[in-house]
């Protein structure tokens, strides 16, 4: 039995003002590829599939395009997807009767949470294999407070919970019969990134944190998502996160991108192996440094550079200098690549001295504000990807913020 893993694609992202359905799309190709080379029995997609819970006609395009094409590239293919925060579940779960015509199934709530008996719960999922192989998958959806009553700490709860389901399902599988778990969940112990357009900053006041020891009873593997960086959950031997399938921001430069491939085979020990996968776009930074140390540093690395790149510029100033920007998209735009300006804005400090300070929308010229907020607004409005603005748009996008502030220089 070999099940594929993989979550996190946030497919309709927005990065910087670019769309990135052409990403998404040659991630979900490389994923069909990878299903079908490997022979999966099981594909589970551990959340968070969407960026918003409002997707683009063409975000809900490229999901169900997968999905068509996947199975009819791997007709034995069995398919499970759960919802994420992300995610809408309702918007999930409402064409369900036709994806189970594609072997496909969905879930995006949880119900009955509280009850220990969940052995009629729909998150159990027994899927059997073109052999007669059966696996039990217990498909956990984002568990919200809402979802629970408040006798104990959400965190127990959710324990509970899982532990609950995994004594439902040993009670049901036969011998030899593996029992895998997927969540959208966060564990202690589990990294987060202090980055502001990074999906995983979503703890405001403190996201709870599910510990693994925890559970009294546990799966014979845990896949989750919510986490962009693949990793083992608390360091266990039994629990993965799977990573998101393309770096969302800057602070994701490093992290490794791809699927999970568990094998059972009756008799053997599981097999786990990471399938990596190459993003079509790299994310490339300069900076922090001076404007004319930032060209410096682009024009001696403008060999290696390509248009499959996000190329950001991190660049030390000591107030808002919108030439600085023209003049660095003009160097870029001879690449081709995905342009990202960065100003850090020098700061006093109470001692006398000065620090570089992130620019917060506090702390960039009007124009740069109207600029972005235009950009992402047209980018969703318009299901444009890549480069979100042709020439003459662009063009007119100056004459309107130029207009606003009536011609005047700030």
């Amino acid at each position: 039995m070999k099940i594929l893993a993989t979550g996190d694609w946030h497919i309709g992202k927005v990065s910087h003002g670019y769309g990135r359905a052409e990403e998404h799309r040659h991630f979900l190709n490389w994923l069909k590829e990878q299903a079908k080379e490997n022979q999966a029995d099981i594909l589970l997609v551990t959340g968070d599939v969407f960026d918003t819970k409002d997707p683009t006609p063409l975000s809900q395009e490229i999901y169900y395009d997968f999905l068509d094409e996947v199975s009819q590239a791997c007709p034995g293919l069995r398919i499970v997807i759960i919802a994420g925060n992300h995610d809408n579940p309702t918007l999930l779960e409402a064409p369900q009767s036709i994806l189970r015509r594609h072997q496909v199934e969905v879930r995006g709530t949880a119900v009955g949470c509280d009850e220990e008996d969940q052995s009629d719960s729909p998150l159990l999922i027994p899927l059997d294999n073109t052999e007669g192989e059966r696996a039990w998958i217990i498909a956990v959806p984002y568990l919200r407070r809402s979802d629970f009553k408040f006798d104990q700490s959400y965190e127990q709860s959710v324990a509970d919970y899982l532990s609950a389901l995994v004594r439902a399902a040993n009670g049901k599988k036969k011998e030899g019969e593996p029992v895998v778990m997927m969540a959208h969940l966060y564990a202690s112990g589990s990294l987060k990134s202090n980055d502001d357009d990074h999906s995983e900053t979503i703890y405001v006041g403190g996201e709870p944190e599910i510990k693994m020891s925890s559970l009294t009873d546990r799966p014979d593997y845990l896949l989750s998502g919510h986490i962009h960086k693949r990793m083992p959950i608390n360091n266990v031997p039994w629990a993965q996160y799977t990573g998101s399938a393309l770096p969302m921001s800057f602070t994701e430069t490093n992290y490794e991108h791809g699927a999970d491939l568990l094998t059972f085979e009756e008799g053997k020990d599981m097999v786990h192996t990471v399938l990596k996968y190459e993003p079509l776009y790299k994310f490339v930074s300069f900076g922090p440094d001076s404007p004319d140390e930032i060209v410096r540093k682009i024009k001696e690395e403008i060999p290696r550079l390509d248009a499959h790149m996000f190329i950001q510029a991190r660049v030390s100033l000591e107030k808002a200098e919108p030439e600085t920007r023209a003049a660095l998209e003009q160097l870029v735009d001879g690449i081709g690549a995905h342009f990202v300006y960065q100003p850090e804005i020098k700061e006093s400090n109470d001692d006398g001295g000065t620090s570089a300070v992130i620019s917060k929308p506090e702390d960039l010229s009007s124009d740069e504000i109207v600029r972005e907020v235009i950009l992402r607004r047209f980018a969703t409005a318009n299901n444009r990807s890549g480069e979100i603005l042709d020439d003459e748009e662009k063009a007119l996008l100056e004459e309107i913020i130029t207009n606003a502030r009536g011609g005047q220089d700030e």
